[in-house]
């Protein structure tokens, strides 16, 4: 049955991505300019990312380092090689409320609507013994549709492994590329070769350097990598928001685990 559903994709998908793609390109026109948050936005939408550790309280980030130690005690010990990642694990850890309630109201002034949640959880350790960790190249999560908070919990420079966004590549997708995406889309195709993006484009690539229980709000259609890690480690939390306007189809969140 499965082998006669992937030959039907094409065709039961094909309607769904034309309604999707032309809905996010639609909205951006009909939809309100945001009240708040406009400065974080303004940068989101200008460069993919915003710094927004200063606009979360001192409890905040307090109940973020025990959440964080407690599932290092609990987790770094299962890596096989080189990292873990642990996904939804806010089903099990309750989360700030100062941290859910400012992350939700971002994400509903980025996408203009209040028909927007949380998606998914993510907790990852990543070692400096591998070449190759999740989200190495460049590549997109999204055709628009998301908007992650990135909690980097410990000092992040040039040796441990930065976050690295291409700020000119906001329309990379465009709407043909994102029909196509979510037409077709298998997830090696949202990565993309240096040879297949432009040199004004690889040339605006930013590396996020910040302190230790740093917040970062990122829009993930942008072209983005993880680094390698030269020495030291990498832990950080992510949040992922997801727009549901006119969007039928919601993930459901399960516990998942997956170490290398």
């Amino acid at each position: 049955m499965n082998k006669y559903l992937a030959k039907l994709r094409p065709i039961y998908r094909f309607p769904y991505a034309l309604f999707i793609s032309s809905k996010r390109k639609l909205l951006q026109y009909f939809l309100r300019k945001p009240k708040k948050y406009i400065e974080i936005i303004d940068q989101i939408n200008k460069k993919g990312f915003a710094n927004c550790t200063n606009i979360f309280d001192k409890d905040c980030h307090v109940e973020l380092q025990k959440i964080e130690k407690k599932l290092e005690k609990k987790f770094k010990s299962k890596i096989k090689k080189s990292f873990l990642r642990f996904l939804n694990f806010h089903l099990d850890n309750e989360l700030p409320k100062n941290l859910l309630d400012l992350t939700d109201d971002i994400a509903k002034s980025f996408f203009k609507h209040k028909y927007v949640k949380l998606e998914s959880s993510q907790y990852q350790i990543s070692l400096s013994n591998s070449k190759e960790l999740p989200g190495m190249g460049y590549h997109v999560d999204d055709y628009g549709g998301i908007l992650k908070f990135y909690v980097f919990f410990h000092e992040i420079n040039e040796r441990n492994g930065p976050f690295k966004i291409l700020t000119k590549s906001k329309n990379f997708m465009g709407f043909f590329k994102g029909f196509l995406w979510l037409w077709l889309t298998k997830l090696n195709s949202t990565y993309f070769e240096s040879t297949e993006i432009s040199e004004d484009i690889l040339k605006s690539e930013e590396k996020l350097f910040c302190k230790n229980y740093s917040i970062f709000a990122i829009d993930t259609s942008f072209l983005h990598s993880s680094s390698k890690i030269i020495e030291g480690e990498r832990r950080v939390m992510v949040l992922v928001y997801k727009d549901y306007l006119l969007d039928l189809y919601q993930k459901k969140c399960s516990r998942e685990f997956i170490t290398g």
